[in-house]
């Protein structure tokens, strides 16, 4: 009995959907969606690029430098102003590297404004 009665609904609901197709069903297929996609900003040259590389790397190469030629790291010269120094040092290559990852231009220049002017306190 109970079977009947579902089958008896499933029934008319199928054949009343079918209706609907047919009274208000749509005409042929519909129109095909067109996207349209963004243009493709245009890239700087490969020589202003490599350019702006080569000055972001430019004080981590020039670190570099001098601590090759002339700056002892032994403990005996290593004093307090150093270790500041060279804390806000890397703390401004790591505001760079924040720069460089998302955060905006104006961001950067608030955070690292007082590093720097830190770090020229604190320099020899």
């Amino acid at each position: 009995m109970m079977n009947r009665k579902y089958l008896i609904a499933v029934t008319l609901f199928i054949s009343i959907g079918m209706i609907g197709c047919l009274i208000g069903g749509t005409d042929g297929l519909k129109p095909e969606i067109q996207h349209k996609f963004r243009e493709p900003e245009k890239r700087p040259p490969v020589v202003v690029t490599t350019f702006f590389t080569l000055l972001v790397a430019a004080p981590v190469l020039i670190l570099f430098a001098f601590w090759s030629k002339s700056v002892s790291l032994k403990f005996e010269s290593l004093t307090l102003s150093r270790i500041i120094f060279h804390t806000l040092f890397l703390m401004v290559l790591a505001c760079y590297t924040k720069f460089w990852l998302g955060t905006n231009m104006f961001d950067t220049m608030r955070y690292t404004g007082p590093l720097i002017c830190a770090m020229f306190y604190f320099y020899k």
